[in-house]
């Protein structure tokens, strides 16, 4: 089975069509942002959502509930998975700057992505949040500190929890190559972790619990919800 990821650059998003999609929770958050720039990615990146969701499970867009109300944290978190109509769908967004990326799955699936660059404070972060293990593997490489924070993130995400889970709680030196450019770990047994080249300056993760038989990297364009 497949795993897809979708890439969009949603500065790049008209969102004249997407007018009636979303619920009055989006509507009131996109509300409360202040930047009316960061107010169109915000909404573009849920159009993207509700547009390959409803795609993956035949649903309308607007019809969809793709959040839900935590337990633990109170706090609203991504709805999955959802009902399709073969199976369950699992899902996962994440931007960074105007690159929005989702991932769809017919397993739990997490996916991160950053931006490439420098980051003044990333050694006192990785002395407080990583294993003394990764802080050697880290040391000197702002590029290895960032392709570790990825894959943790990822990971937390797939199994609902995030960050608040504890990046301590994934160590990332104990992961090994599998098959092709996959990774897995014996303490987490099940799951499979990858790095994306999704872009330029830009370093990128998805975890997956299953065995996808290829990932295929697409880029999603608005109109009528197409890949190009």
């Amino acid at each position: 089975m497949t795993l897809q990821v979708w890439l969009s650059d949603v500065d790049e998003v008209d969102l004249a069509p997407a007018q009636g999609t979303f619920s009055p929770e989006e509507l009131a958050r996109a509300e409360q942002i202040g930047s009316a720039r960061l107010r169109r990615r915000f909404l573009a990146r849920r159009w993207m959502a509700r547009t390959l969701l409803a795609r993956a499970t035949g649903e309308e867009p607007a019809a969809l509930a793709i959040e839900s109300r935590c337990e633990r944290c109170g706090r609203l978190h991504p709805a999955s998975p959802l009902a399709g109509e073969s199976g369950e769908v699992w899902w996962s967004s994440s931007s960074s700057a105007s690159l929005a990326a989702v991932a769809v799955s017919p397993w739990r699936v997490g996916i991160d992505i950053e931006q490439r660059r420098e980051h003044p404070r990333w050694e006192r972060i990785a002395r407080r949040f990583y294993t003394e293990d990764e802080q050697r593997a880290v040391a000197g490489s702002a590029d290895r500190f960032l392709e570790f924070w990825t894959l943790k993130e990822a990971y937390l995400k797939a199994i609902g929890i995030g960050l608040p889970g504890g990046l301590r709680s994934f160590d990332c030196t104990g992961l090994s190559r599998s098959l092709g450019e996959w990774l897995e770990g014996t303490a987490h047994p099940g799951w499979r972790l990858r790095q994306l080249d999704a872009a330029a300056g830009t370093v990128a993760a998805v975890a997956v619990e299953g065995t996808p038989d290829r990932i295929e990297l697409r880029r999603w364009a608005p109109d009528a919800g197409e890949a190009r």
